[in-house]
Protein backbone atom coordinates (compact mmCIF):
# COMPACT_ATOMS: atom_id res chain seq x y z
CA UNK A 1 0.00 0.00 0.00
CA UNK A 2 1.05 3.42 -0.67
CA UNK A 3 0.97 6.38 1.59
CA UNK A 4 1.64 10.11 1.44
CA UNK A 5 2.51 12.34 4.87
CA UNK A 6 4.81 15.36 4.94
CA UNK A 7 7.26 17.02 7.01
CA UNK A 8 9.80 19.51 6.65
CA UNK A 9 13.32 20.52 6.00
CA UNK A 10 15.32 22.80 7.46
CA UNK A 11 17.87 24.86 5.02
CA UNK A 12 19.68 27.39 6.44
CA UNK A 13 17.21 29.63 8.51
CA UNK A 14 14.49 28.62 6.48
CA UNK A 15 11.84 25.57 6.30
CA UNK A 16 11.08 23.70 3.35
CA UNK A 17 8.21 21.11 2.84
CA UNK A 18 9.22 17.75 2.73
CA UNK A 19 6.58 14.99 0.88
CA UNK A 20 7.44 11.61 2.47
CA UNK A 21 6.13 8.55 0.69
CA UNK A 22 5.95 5.15 2.36
CA UNK A 23 5.05 1.78 0.29
CA UNK A 24 4.89 -1.76 1.80
CA UNK A 25 4.83 -4.18 -0.85
CA UNK A 26 5.57 -8.32 -0.99
CA UNK A 27 8.50 -9.67 -0.86
CA UNK A 28 12.10 -10.51 1.03
CA UNK A 29 11.75 -8.27 4.51
CA UNK A 30 13.94 -4.90 3.27
CA UNK A 31 13.52 -0.98 4.95
CA UNK A 32 15.31 1.71 2.70
CA UNK A 33 15.04 5.27 2.82
CA UNK A 34 16.32 7.23 -0.61
CA UNK A 35 15.83 10.52 -1.62
CA UNK A 36 19.24 11.83 -0.56
CA UNK A 37 19.44 11.26 3.31
CA UNK A 38 22.43 12.61 5.19
CA UNK A 39 23.95 10.37 7.90
CA UNK A 40 21.01 11.22 10.95
CA UNK A 41 18.17 10.38 8.24
CA UNK A 42 20.05 6.99 8.10
CA UNK A 43 20.08 5.96 10.64
CA UNK A 44 16.66 6.38 11.51
CA UNK A 45 15.74 2.61 10.23
CA UNK A 46 16.67 1.76 13.96
CA UNK A 47 15.17 4.48 15.68
CA UNK A 48 11.74 3.91 13.70
CA UNK A 49 11.67 -0.26 14.48
CA UNK A 50 11.91 0.06 18.02
CA UNK A 51 9.93 2.56 18.37
CA UNK A 52 7.10 0.79 16.41
CA UNK A 53 7.51 -1.84 18.56
CA UNK A 54 7.86 -0.46 22.00
CA UNK A 55 4.42 2.04 21.05
CA UNK A 56 2.42 -1.35 21.25
CA UNK A 57 2.61 -2.06 17.32
CA UNK A 58 4.16 -4.06 14.75
CA UNK A 59 6.68 -3.70 12.60
CA UNK A 60 6.17 -5.04 9.12
CA UNK A 61 8.53 -7.95 7.82
CA UNK A 62 8.07 -6.91 4.28
CA UNK A 63 9.61 -5.02 1.61
CA UNK A 64 9.54 -1.17 2.96
CA UNK A 65 10.32 1.85 0.42
CA UNK A 66 10.74 5.19 2.18
CA UNK A 67 11.01 8.75 -0.26
CA UNK A 68 11.96 11.80 0.65
CA UNK A 69 11.14 14.29 -2.20
CA UNK A 70 12.18 16.70 -3.60
CA UNK A 71 14.80 14.21 -4.29
CA UNK A 72 18.04 16.45 -5.17
CA UNK A 73 17.85 18.15 -1.63
CA UNK A 74 20.28 16.84 1.03
CA UNK A 75 18.32 16.06 4.53
CA UNK A 76 19.70 16.16 7.34
CA UNK A 77 18.51 15.56 10.87
CA UNK A 78 16.41 13.82 12.89
CA UNK A 79 13.12 15.73 12.39
CA UNK A 80 11.74 12.82 9.87
CA UNK A 81 11.34 9.73 12.29
CA UNK A 82 7.46 10.41 13.81
CA UNK A 83 6.36 10.92 9.86
CA UNK A 84 8.20 7.71 8.64
CA UNK A 85 6.82 5.76 11.47
CA UNK A 86 3.28 7.05 10.89
CA UNK A 87 3.29 6.50 7.31
CA UNK A 88 4.74 2.78 7.76
CA UNK A 89 1.46 2.21 10.28
CA UNK A 90 -0.88 3.36 7.72
CA UNK A 91 0.23 1.90 5.03
CA UNK A 92 0.56 -1.17 6.92
CA UNK A 93 -2.88 -0.75 7.64
CA UNK A 94 -2.56 -0.86 11.87
CA UNK A 95 -4.03 2.47 11.66
CA UNK A 96 -7.95 2.73 9.87
CA UNK A 97 -8.39 6.10 9.40
CA UNK A 98 -12.29 7.25 8.41
CA UNK A 99 -12.18 9.90 5.48
CA UNK A 100 -11.76 13.17 7.63
CA UNK A 101 -8.54 11.85 9.41
CA UNK A 102 -7.06 11.23 6.06
CA UNK A 103 -7.35 14.65 4.78
CA UNK A 104 -6.33 15.98 8.03
CA UNK A 105 -3.31 13.93 7.56
CA UNK A 106 -2.60 15.63 3.32
CA UNK A 107 -2.73 19.19 5.73
CA UNK A 108 -0.62 18.31 8.81
CA UNK A 109 2.64 18.02 9.01
CA UNK A 110 4.92 15.64 11.27
CA UNK A 111 7.99 16.52 12.93
CA UNK A 112 9.79 14.76 15.73
CA UNK A 113 12.63 13.00 16.78
CA UNK A 114 11.61 9.56 18.37
CA UNK A 115 13.13 7.82 21.39
CA UNK A 116 13.37 3.91 20.92
CA UNK A 117 10.12 3.77 23.32
CA UNK A 118 8.39 5.69 20.62
CA UNK A 119 8.31 9.03 22.46
CA UNK A 120 8.90 12.15 21.06
CA UNK A 121 12.57 13.98 21.81
CA UNK A 122 13.46 17.88 21.10
CA UNK A 123 15.34 19.31 18.26
CA UNK A 124 16.65 22.16 16.66
CA UNK A 125 15.38 24.53 14.40
CA UNK A 126 11.71 24.06 14.94
CA UNK A 127 10.11 27.54 14.48
CA UNK A 128 11.39 27.78 10.58
CA UNK A 129 9.91 24.21 10.52
CA UNK A 130 6.45 25.93 11.65
CA UNK A 131 6.94 29.02 9.37
CA UNK A 132 6.83 26.75 6.41
CA UNK A 133 3.89 25.07 6.92
CA UNK A 134 2.24 28.00 7.69
CA UNK A 135 4.11 29.32 4.27
CA UNK A 136 2.56 26.20 2.56
CA UNK A 137 -0.68 26.66 3.94
CA UNK A 138 -0.96 23.37 6.45
CA UNK A 139 -2.93 24.06 9.07
CA UNK A 140 -1.98 21.40 11.21
CA UNK A 141 1.52 20.49 13.23
CA UNK A 142 2.57 17.60 15.36
CA UNK A 143 5.44 17.62 17.13
CA UNK A 144 7.08 17.41 20.40
CA UNK A 145 5.64 18.53 23.90
CA UNK A 146 9.07 20.48 24.21
CA UNK A 147 8.77 23.01 21.61
CA UNK A 148 4.99 23.74 21.62
CA UNK A 149 5.88 27.56 23.65
CA UNK A 150 8.09 28.05 20.52
CA UNK A 151 5.49 26.66 17.99
CA UNK A 152 2.67 28.88 19.44
CA UNK A 153 4.72 32.13 18.38
CA UNK A 154 3.41 31.82 14.61
CA UNK A 155 -0.39 32.57 14.35
CA UNK A 156 -2.26 31.23 12.17
CA UNK A 157 -1.25 27.30 12.47
CA UNK A 158 -2.60 24.64 14.65
CA UNK A 159 -0.35 23.26 16.94
CA UNK A 160 -0.50 20.09 18.47
CA UNK A 161 2.18 18.72 21.37
CA UNK A 162 2.76 15.38 21.27
CA UNK A 163 4.71 13.31 23.70
CA UNK A 164 4.76 9.98 21.32
CA UNK A 165 3.92 7.84 18.69
CA UNK A 166 1.04 6.25 20.28
CA UNK A 167 -0.43 9.45 21.08
CA UNK A 168 -0.12 10.67 17.33
CA UNK A 169 -2.36 7.99 16.49
CA UNK A 170 -4.85 8.24 19.18
CA UNK A 171 -5.55 11.92 18.09
CA UNK A 172 -5.61 10.32 14.18
CA UNK A 173 -8.36 7.96 15.46
CA UNK A 174 -9.86 10.91 17.89
CA UNK A 175 -9.29 8.75 20.85
CA UNK A 176 -7.79 11.83 22.48
CA UNK A 177 -8.73 15.13 21.32
CA UNK A 178 -6.06 18.02 21.19
CA UNK A 179 -7.61 19.60 23.80
CA UNK A 180 -6.39 16.62 26.13
CA UNK A 181 -3.05 16.68 24.49
CA UNK A 182 -2.34 20.56 25.31
CA UNK A 183 -3.50 20.25 28.57
CA UNK A 184 -0.59 17.43 29.15
CA UNK A 185 1.80 20.35 27.86
CA UNK A 186 0.89 23.31 29.31
CA UNK A 187 3.12 23.03 32.65
CA UNK A 188 6.21 25.24 33.63
CA UNK A 189 6.35 27.73 30.46
CA UNK A 190 7.54 30.73 30.06
CA UNK A 191 6.57 33.86 28.63
CA UNK A 192 9.68 35.50 28.23
CA UNK A 193 13.10 34.36 27.40
CA UNK A 194 16.42 36.80 29.18
CA UNK A 195 19.37 36.89 27.48
CA UNK A 196 21.67 38.02 30.26
CA UNK A 197 20.41 38.38 33.14
CA UNK A 198 23.37 39.40 34.82
CA UNK A 199 24.45 42.38 32.80
CA UNK A 200 25.80 45.35 34.83
CA UNK A 201 24.02 49.09 34.84
CA UNK A 202 25.43 52.30 34.48
CA UNK A 203 24.96 52.74 38.37
CA UNK A 204 27.59 50.90 38.51
CA UNK A 205 30.12 52.54 36.74
CA UNK A 206 32.09 55.75 37.91
CA UNK A 207 33.67 57.92 36.00
CA UNK A 208 34.35 57.56 32.02
CA UNK A 209 31.60 60.18 31.41
CA UNK A 210 32.88 60.52 27.92
CA UNK A 211 32.53 57.01 27.39
CA UNK A 212 28.79 56.98 28.74
CA UNK A 213 28.06 60.29 26.44
CA UNK A 214 29.55 58.00 23.17
CA UNK A 215 27.55 55.04 24.39
CA UNK A 216 24.08 57.25 24.04
CA UNK A 217 25.16 58.15 20.05
CA UNK A 218 26.12 54.56 19.54
CA UNK A 219 22.77 53.71 20.78
CA UNK A 220 20.73 55.72 19.02
CA UNK A 221 22.50 55.94 15.90
CA UNK A 222 23.62 51.96 15.74
CA UNK A 223 27.07 53.09 15.69
CA UNK A 224 30.59 50.85 16.61
CA UNK A 225 32.65 51.34 18.99
CA UNK A 226 36.07 50.64 19.67
CA UNK A 227 37.34 51.52 23.03
CA UNK A 228 41.00 51.75 23.94
CA UNK A 229 42.57 51.78 27.27
CA UNK A 230 44.50 49.72 29.97
CA UNK A 231 43.76 47.34 31.70
CA UNK A 232 40.92 47.76 34.56
CA UNK A 233 39.87 50.88 32.99
CA UNK A 234 36.38 49.55 32.72
CA UNK A 235 36.11 48.66 28.76
CA UNK A 236 34.40 45.17 29.37
CA UNK A 237 31.98 46.83 32.26
CA UNK A 238 31.20 49.29 30.09
CA UNK A 239 30.63 47.27 27.18
CA UNK A 240 28.43 44.92 29.25
CA UNK A 241 26.47 47.71 30.64
CA UNK A 242 25.66 48.68 26.91
CA UNK A 243 22.94 46.53 25.89
CA UNK A 244 20.03 48.10 28.62
CA UNK A 245 20.43 51.37 26.35
CA UNK A 246 19.21 49.61 23.46
CA UNK A 247 15.47 50.10 22.14
CA UNK A 248 13.27 46.99 22.77
CA UNK A 249 12.91 44.62 19.91
CA UNK A 250 9.89 44.99 17.70
CA UNK A 251 7.74 41.89 16.77
CA UNK A 252 8.99 41.30 13.66
CA UNK A 253 12.77 41.77 14.92
CA UNK A 254 12.07 39.03 18.28
CA UNK A 255 10.90 36.50 15.86
CA UNK A 256 13.70 36.51 13.34
CA UNK A 257 15.88 36.52 16.70
CA UNK A 258 13.93 33.76 17.71
CA UNK A 259 14.59 32.00 14.62
CA UNK A 260 17.95 32.17 14.67
CA UNK A 261 18.52 30.76 18.14
CA UNK A 262 15.63 28.12 17.07
CA UNK A 263 17.95 26.90 14.45
CA UNK A 264 21.39 27.46 16.53
CA UNK A 265 19.77 25.34 19.69
CA UNK A 266 19.42 28.25 22.16
CA UNK A 267 15.93 27.89 23.14
CA UNK A 268 15.28 26.34 26.16
CA UNK A 269 12.36 23.63 26.69
CA UNK A 270 9.13 25.46 26.77
CA UNK A 271 10.42 28.99 25.80
CA UNK A 272 9.27 31.29 23.42
CA UNK A 273 9.11 34.76 21.41
CA UNK A 274 12.96 36.24 22.59
CA UNK A 275 12.37 39.81 23.70
CA UNK A 276 15.66 40.86 25.05
CA UNK A 277 18.32 42.28 22.51
CA UNK A 278 21.40 39.36 22.25
CA UNK A 279 24.68 40.54 23.41
CA UNK A 280 27.40 37.95 23.01
CA UNK A 281 30.84 38.10 23.78
CA UNK A 282 32.59 35.16 22.09
CA UNK A 283 36.34 33.86 23.50
CA UNK A 284 39.07 35.09 21.28
CA UNK A 285 40.22 31.81 20.49
CA UNK A 286 37.03 31.03 18.57
CA UNK A 287 37.15 29.88 15.09
CA UNK A 288 36.08 31.14 11.42
CA UNK A 289 32.98 28.89 11.73
CA UNK A 290 32.06 29.82 14.92
CA UNK A 291 32.37 33.26 14.02
CA UNK A 292 30.34 33.87 10.85
CA UNK A 293 28.84 30.09 10.50
CA UNK A 294 29.27 26.71 9.74
CA UNK A 295 29.42 22.91 10.23
CA UNK A 296 27.70 20.32 9.23
CA UNK A 297 24.37 21.11 9.46
CA UNK A 298 25.45 24.35 8.63
CA UNK A 299 24.75 26.46 11.89
CA UNK A 300 24.75 30.40 12.24
CA UNK A 301 27.83 31.86 13.74
CA UNK A 302 27.74 34.51 16.57
CA UNK A 303 27.72 37.64 14.01
CA UNK A 304 24.19 36.19 14.00
CA UNK A 305 23.03 35.14 17.09
CA UNK A 306 24.24 38.96 17.68
CA UNK A 307 21.80 39.75 15.18
CA UNK A 308 19.76 42.88 16.19
CA UNK A 309 21.69 43.05 19.30
CA UNK A 310 25.46 43.69 20.78
CA UNK A 311 28.71 41.50 19.32
CA UNK A 312 31.42 42.49 21.80
CA UNK A 313 34.93 41.57 21.06
CA UNK A 314 36.78 41.95 23.94
CA UNK A 315 41.25 41.79 23.95
CA UNK A 316 40.58 42.08 20.05
CA UNK A 317 43.77 41.89 19.02
CA UNK A 318 44.03 38.81 20.59
CA UNK A 319 41.28 37.18 17.76
CA UNK A 320 42.75 35.30 14.97
CA UNK A 321 43.85 37.57 11.78
CA UNK A 322 41.43 35.47 9.63
CA UNK A 323 38.32 35.66 12.19
CA UNK A 324 38.62 39.31 12.28
CA UNK A 325 38.59 40.15 8.81
CA UNK A 326 36.10 38.05 8.28
CA UNK A 327 34.19 40.86 10.17
CA UNK A 328 34.52 43.41 7.23
CA UNK A 329 31.88 42.64 4.86
CA UNK A 330 28.85 41.52 7.09
CA UNK A 331 29.67 45.11 8.81
CA UNK A 332 28.88 46.51 5.70
CA UNK A 333 25.99 43.73 4.15
CA UNK A 334 24.20 43.26 7.31
CA UNK A 335 24.40 39.71 6.82
CA UNK A 336 26.57 36.70 5.62
CA UNK A 337 26.77 34.44 2.41
CA UNK A 338 27.91 31.04 2.91
CA UNK A 339 28.62 28.85 0.13
CA UNK A 340 28.52 24.56 0.50
CA UNK A 341 28.78 23.01 -2.42
CA UNK A 342 25.76 23.97 -4.90
CA UNK A 343 23.94 25.41 -1.70
CA UNK A 344 23.86 28.94 -0.47
CA UNK A 345 23.05 29.90 2.67
CA UNK A 346 22.12 33.94 3.99
CA UNK A 347 22.24 34.18 7.72
CA UNK A 348 21.16 37.98 9.07
CA UNK A 349 24.14 40.07 10.51
CA UNK A 350 22.72 43.34 11.82
CA UNK A 351 25.09 43.78 15.31
CA UNK A 352 26.44 46.78 16.73
CA UNK A 353 30.00 45.45 17.29
CA UNK A 354 32.22 46.66 20.67
CA UNK A 355 36.21 46.14 20.25
CA UNK A 356 37.92 46.48 23.22
CA UNK A 357 41.36 46.34 23.75
CA UNK A 358 44.56 46.95 25.42
CA UNK A 359 47.02 49.49 23.25
CA UNK A 360 49.99 47.36 23.95
CA UNK A 361 50.56 43.69 25.17
CA UNK A 362 51.75 44.80 28.67
CA UNK A 363 48.88 47.13 28.55
CA UNK A 364 50.44 50.41 30.06
CA UNK A 365 51.75 52.35 26.44
CA UNK A 366 50.45 55.56 26.49
CA UNK A 367 49.07 55.94 29.80
CA UNK A 368 52.51 55.29 32.41
CA UNK A 369 51.70 56.78 35.82
CA UNK A 370 54.08 56.35 39.04
CA UNK A 371 52.73 52.99 39.44
CA UNK A 372 52.55 51.59 35.56
CA UNK A 373 55.33 51.62 33.39
CA UNK A 374 54.75 50.13 29.67
CA UNK A 375 57.72 47.24 29.44
CA UNK A 376 56.81 46.76 25.93
CA UNK A 377 59.76 47.44 23.19
CA UNK A 378 58.85 49.70 20.02
CA UNK A 379 58.73 46.67 18.05
CA UNK A 380 56.53 45.18 19.94
CA UNK A 381 54.03 47.83 19.86
CA UNK A 382 54.14 48.51 16.52
CA UNK A 383 53.33 44.47 15.70
CA UNK A 384 51.07 43.97 18.39
CA UNK A 385 48.81 47.27 17.06
CA UNK A 386 49.49 46.65 13.45
CA UNK A 387 46.84 43.32 14.09
CA UNK A 388 44.34 46.22 13.61
CA UNK A 389 43.75 46.58 10.01
CA UNK A 390 43.09 49.60 8.57
CA UNK A 391 40.13 48.43 6.24
CA UNK A 392 38.70 46.57 9.45
CA UNK A 393 39.69 50.61 11.55
CA UNK A 394 38.01 52.30 9.05
CA UNK A 395 34.31 50.86 9.38
CA UNK A 396 34.36 51.39 12.69
CA UNK A 397 32.10 54.55 13.86
CA UNK A 398 33.53 55.68 17.60
CA UNK A 399 36.59 55.56 18.66
CA UNK A 400 37.44 56.02 22.44
CA UNK A 401 40.30 56.10 24.87
CA UNK A 402 38.86 54.64 28.15
CA UNK A 403 42.01 55.69 30.68
CA UNK A 404 42.71 54.67 34.25
CA UNK A 405 39.80 56.52 36.33
CA UNK A 406 40.46 57.94 39.78
CA UNK A 407 40.70 56.92 42.82
CA UNK A 408 38.10 59.47 43.55
CA UNK A 409 35.35 58.66 40.90
CA UNK A 410 35.79 54.59 42.06
CA UNK A 411 34.94 55.56 45.88
CA UNK A 412 30.79 54.79 46.27
CA UNK A 413 29.21 57.60 47.74
CA UNK A 414 25.37 57.58 47.55
CA UNK A 415 24.65 60.64 49.41
CA UNK A 416 27.83 63.85 47.95
CA UNK A 417 29.05 66.15 50.32
CA UNK A 418 26.02 68.30 50.15
CA UNK A 419 23.66 65.32 51.67
CA UNK A 420 21.81 65.24 48.54
CA UNK A 421 21.85 61.69 46.88
CA UNK A 422 23.98 60.96 44.36
CA UNK A 423 22.57 61.78 40.51
CA UNK A 424 23.99 58.76 39.06
CA UNK A 425 21.37 56.75 40.53
CA UNK A 426 19.46 57.58 37.88
CA UNK A 427 22.00 58.00 35.13
CA UNK A 428 20.86 54.90 33.11
CA UNK A 429 17.20 56.54 32.94
CA UNK A 430 18.43 59.69 31.72
CA UNK A 431 20.33 57.87 29.36
CA UNK A 432 17.95 56.10 28.03
CA UNK A 433 15.44 58.91 28.26
CA UNK A 434 17.66 60.87 25.80
CA UNK A 435 18.18 57.98 23.37
CA UNK A 436 14.31 57.53 23.46
CA UNK A 437 14.34 61.59 22.39
CA UNK A 438 16.56 61.44 19.83
CA UNK A 439 14.87 58.01 18.17
CA UNK A 440 12.07 60.28 18.23
CA UNK A 441 12.89 63.48 16.80
CA UNK A 442 14.41 61.05 13.66
CA UNK A 443 11.12 59.28 12.86
CA UNK A 444 9.87 62.33 12.85
CA UNK A 445 11.96 63.87 10.80
CA UNK A 446 12.75 60.98 7.85
CA UNK A 447 9.23 58.76 8.90
CA UNK A 448 11.16 55.70 9.05
CA UNK A 449 13.05 53.40 11.45
CA UNK A 450 16.47 52.86 9.82
CA UNK A 451 19.20 53.50 11.65
CA UNK A 452 22.01 56.53 10.73
CA UNK A 453 24.94 53.97 10.98
CA UNK A 454 22.86 52.29 7.47
CA UNK A 455 22.00 55.56 6.06
CA UNK A 456 23.26 55.37 2.28
CA UNK A 457 25.24 57.81 0.33
CA UNK A 458 22.24 58.93 -1.74
CA UNK A 459 20.59 59.12 1.82
CA UNK A 460 23.06 61.12 3.66
CA UNK A 461 23.29 63.69 1.18
CA UNK A 462 19.32 64.50 1.47
CA UNK A 463 19.46 64.24 5.38
CA UNK A 464 22.89 65.61 6.79
CA UNK A 465 22.16 69.20 5.94
CA UNK A 466 25.05 71.52 7.75
CA UNK A 467 24.96 75.32 8.81
CA UNK A 468 27.79 77.08 7.00
CA UNK A 469 30.31 76.95 10.04
CA UNK A 470 29.63 73.15 9.94
CA UNK A 471 30.39 72.74 6.84
CA UNK A 472 33.74 74.92 7.29
CA UNK A 473 34.67 72.95 10.34
CA UNK A 474 34.21 69.78 8.62
CA UNK A 475 36.63 71.09 5.23
CA UNK A 476 39.15 71.81 7.76
CA UNK A 477 38.64 68.34 9.96
CA UNK A 478 39.01 66.02 6.82
CA UNK A 479 42.36 68.74 5.41
CA UNK A 480 44.07 68.18 8.42
CA UNK A 481 42.84 64.67 9.83
CA UNK A 482 43.59 62.61 6.87
CA UNK A 483 40.10 61.43 6.92
CA UNK A 484 39.14 58.40 4.02
CA UNK A 485 35.91 58.74 1.86
CA UNK A 486 34.16 56.11 4.11
CA UNK A 487 35.48 57.62 7.40
CA UNK A 488 33.94 61.09 5.93
CA UNK A 489 30.57 59.52 5.49
CA UNK A 490 30.68 57.93 9.00
CA UNK A 491 31.69 61.65 10.40
CA UNK A 492 28.31 62.82 8.68
CA UNK A 493 25.96 60.13 10.10
CA UNK A 494 27.58 60.17 13.93
CA UNK A 495 26.58 64.03 13.58
CA UNK A 496 23.37 63.44 12.39
CA UNK A 497 23.02 60.86 15.28
CA UNK A 498 24.56 63.53 17.75
CA UNK A 499 22.03 66.63 16.09
CA UNK A 500 19.38 64.17 16.65
CA UNK A 501 19.81 63.47 20.22
CA UNK A 502 20.06 67.60 20.57
CA UNK A 503 17.13 67.88 19.00
CA UNK A 504 18.41 69.89 15.84
CA UNK A 505 16.90 69.80 11.98
CA UNK A 506 20.68 70.65 10.60
CA UNK A 507 23.94 69.65 12.35
CA UNK A 508 25.58 72.73 13.64
CA UNK A 509 29.49 73.02 14.70
CA UNK A 510 28.80 71.60 18.07
CA UNK A 511 27.67 68.28 16.39
CA UNK A 512 30.28 68.33 14.06
CA UNK A 513 33.29 68.44 16.79
CA UNK A 514 31.94 65.85 18.90
CA UNK A 515 32.05 64.06 16.12
CA UNK A 516 35.29 64.50 15.24
CA UNK A 517 36.53 63.82 18.71
CA UNK A 518 35.25 60.25 18.23
CA UNK A 519 37.09 59.84 15.46
CA UNK A 520 40.20 61.50 16.71
CA UNK A 521 42.55 58.09 16.09
CA UNK A 522 41.90 58.17 11.61
CA UNK A 523 44.88 61.10 11.84
CA UNK A 524 47.08 57.87 13.54
CA UNK A 525 46.12 55.99 11.04
CA UNK A 526 46.24 58.14 8.34
CA UNK A 527 50.06 59.01 8.73
CA UNK A 528 50.80 55.53 9.74
CA UNK A 529 51.75 56.04 12.93
CA UNK A 530 49.69 53.41 14.80
CA UNK A 531 49.53 54.53 18.68
CA UNK A 532 46.73 54.04 19.97
CA UNK A 533 47.05 56.98 22.38
CA UNK A 534 46.42 60.93 22.57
Amino acid sequence: MYVRCFTAHLDGLHGRLIEVEVDISNGLPHFDIVGLPGSALKEAKERVRSAIKNSGFEFPHRRITVNLAPAHVRKDGSYYDLVIALGILIADKQISLDDEAQARIQNSLFISELALDGSTRSSHGILPLVLAAKENNMNHVFLPVYHHKEASIVKGVNVIPVNGLKQVVQLLNKEMSAAQAHTYTMTQQEDHIQLNPSLTSMEDIRGQEHVKRAFEVAACGQHHMLMVGPPGSGKTLLAKSFQQLLPALKETEALEVTRIYSVAGYLKDRQGLIRDRPFRAPHHTITLAGMVGGGVPINPGEISLAHQGVLFLDEFLEFKREVVEALREPLEEGEITLTRGNQHYAFPAQFLMILALNPCPCGYYGHEDMHHTCTCTAAQVERYQQKLSGPLFDRIDLHLEVPLVPIADIQDNEINNSGRIDASQNETKDMIKRIEQGLAFKRERTKNNKPNQALSVAEIKRECRLNTGAKELLNLAYQQLSFSARGYHKLLKISRTIADINGTESIDEKAISEAIHYRSLDRLQGKREVRLHK
